[in-house]
């Protein structure tokens, strides 16, 4: 089974920030630096505007810019990954992970908010994606209307108890929210279908529900593993995703899978561009090189924040650093592993390549800094 370097499935964005390819190029870095392929993975069921449903090809179009090239792509919206679904669900049915009941729930007129009648999802104080909690009722955050308490056939996957796996995280803030969420999931009733139409849908008995649509790409883990022999070794996200994160590795648990060795928690990145006109994504790439941004962009890893500031300025050291540099061969000494680069921040490494190559010392960087520098231009 090969292994792969992947992230969390992203929804596309047609004009997106620069700060939106950092966790990309962190998975181009790691990719090098492991001598691993890195594997695209995309969330597109879940797309409110149809305008976007083609910016996957857009997003393709500005890691090609970039220089980064993903050694292939997963799409929760392809028929071999909807036909997956239908049968892991078909398969839960008949095995009781998966149950048909008649439950209370919460539904929105819209039908963004549909929930079960359970404490922990009325709880005033967690955040909630598409509703809110006030004066004892539940607005739905979409529609602006209040969410009716109805009962429903509907189906429900069984999540079994399960001990939170061991796995390297990085940074370490992440480990603790990971686990919380992972445990908040343990034992618990999921909601997997919906009262109003969506893109999956499934024949149970005489009945036909529709799916949630995270449901679409929550076990992709495993999917990858089943259908294209693919085992993910190292999985990225941004840490606004955790608790999705929690529940992909709860399900790939329980199904049977490989789950990854590491999970690198990437900051949300944002660019300060002072006087500078704001530049979004491809802007930036229609001034700048592809390399230029990968260095730039570099100054992420190992980052043990939620977010970062970036400075716009150093676009410009770098350009110039990187014109002082003729040829790049694979470094000779010892690879240093992965942590070395994880345990903390690249910022003010990455400063000091980039001065080091102004004046022309190449000859002067350090090992560590020769491969980090390898593995953001190399291209493979």
């Amino acid at each position: 089974m090969k292994e792969v370097i992947t992230h969390m499935p992203m929804s596309p964005r047609s004009n997106p920030e620069l700060g939106y390819y950092g966790i990309h190029t962190q998975a181009h870095i790691i990719s090098n630096l492991e001598g691993t392929s890195y594997f695209l993975t995309g969330n597109e069921l879940g797309n409110k505007r149809k305008r976007e449903i083609e910016s996957l090809e857009m997003v393709l179009n500005d890691l090609e810019k970039l220089g980064i090239h993903p050694s292939g792509i997963w799409r929760d919206s392809d028929e071999s990954n909807i036909s997956f679904i239908q049968k892991l669900v078909s398969a839960g049915v008949n095995n009781g992970l998966v149950t048909m009941e008649n439950r209370e729930i919460f539904l929105c007129p819209c039908g963004k908010t549909e929930f079960l009648n359970l404490p922990e999802n009325l709880c005033s104080g967690s955040r909630k994606k598409t509703y809110e909690i006030e004066g004892g009722g539940i607005r739905c955050k979409v529609c602006g209307q209040q969410a009716s308490l109805e009962r429903v056939k509907c189906l429900i996957f069984k999540l079994p108890q399960a001990e939170f796996p061991y796995i390297k995280i990085y940074p370490s803030y992440a480990q603790e929210e990971l686990k919380k969420h992972f445990n908040f999931f343990s034992g618990k009733d999921y909601l997997l279908s919906r009262s109003t139409s969506r893109p999956i849908a499934i024949q149970v008995d005489n009945d036909r529900f529709w799916l949630d649509v995270d449901f679409g790409w929550i076990p992709f883990i495993y999917h990858l593993q089943q259908e294209s022999r693919l085992k993910v070794e190292v999985l990225l996200t941004g840490h606004k995703t955790l608790k999705q994160v929690a529940l992909s590795l709860l399900v790939a648990k329980i199904l049977g899978g490989y789950l990854p060795s590491r999970i690198i928690v990437t900051p949300y990145i944002n660019i300060d561009f002072g006087k500078r006109p704001h530049l979004k994504a491809k802007e930036f790439l229609s001034q700048n090189e592809g390399v230029v941004a990968r260095f730039f962009l570099a100054q992420t890893l190992g980052a043990d924040r939620k977010e970062i500031w970036l400075a716009s300025s150093d676009v410009y050291l770098i350009a110039k650093a990187l014109e002082n540099l003729r040829g790049l061969n694979r470094p000779t000494g010892e690879r240093p592993s992965l942590e070395h680069f994880l345990n903390r921040g690249n910022s003010c490494r990455i400063r000091g390549i980039s001065k080091k190559l102004r004046g022309g010392k190449y000859d002067q960087l350090e090992n560590i800094e020769q491969w980090l520098l390898w593995a953001i231009i190399y291209q493979g």
